[in-house]
């Protein structure tokens, strides 16, 4: 009779519980944990406003232009995805940062700022014209026997 592959039960597979002083019922020593200096700074409230305002704008421009898009304002900084339909797995990630002469930009994913937060139709067009190529390349279909 063969042996028979079965999955390992959740209880297998939770490896069990650390012996440490507190689950023993003993206090355990407060060590200092280190914030490296380069660590970001979670923006204060009135910026991440700020931010999610100019993303707003910038979703719906991309909506007009026939981009899809979706906000993550839980994370900081507040980021927008934009990506086309029928390719979802090929976008960009855009956030907002504070340029020269307070100023705030559009950045993409590599760091590069796209256009300043009041050009909103130049940033939609700079994205478009960033993705359509990789997009277009997504959607063409390979070749029989090309790598």
């Amino acid at each position: 009779m063969a042996h028979r592959w079965e999955p390992p039960s959740p209880a297998e597979a939770v490896p069990p519980p650390r012996q440490g002083a507190a689950s023993q019922g003993k206090t355990e020593a407060v060590r200092p944990v280190r914030v490296p200096p380069s660590a970001p700074v979670a923006p204060p409230w009135a910026a991440r406003w700020r931010m999610r305002r100019h993303l707003d704008r910038l979703a719906r421009e991309l909506r007009r232009a026939g981009w899809s898009s979706l906000t993550r304002y839980e994370e900081s900084p507040p980021s927008l995805r934009v990506f086309a339909a029928r390719v979802p797995c090929v976008g960009e990630t855009v956030t907002v940062v504070a340029g020269p002469g307070k100023a705030w930009w559009f950045r993409s994913s590599l760091g590069h700022r796209i256009a300043p937060c009041s050009d909103v139709v130049g940033a939609a067009w700079e994205i478009a014209v960033l993705l359509t190529p990789w997009v277009a390349a997504a959607l063409t279909p390979r070749r029989r026997g090309a790598p």
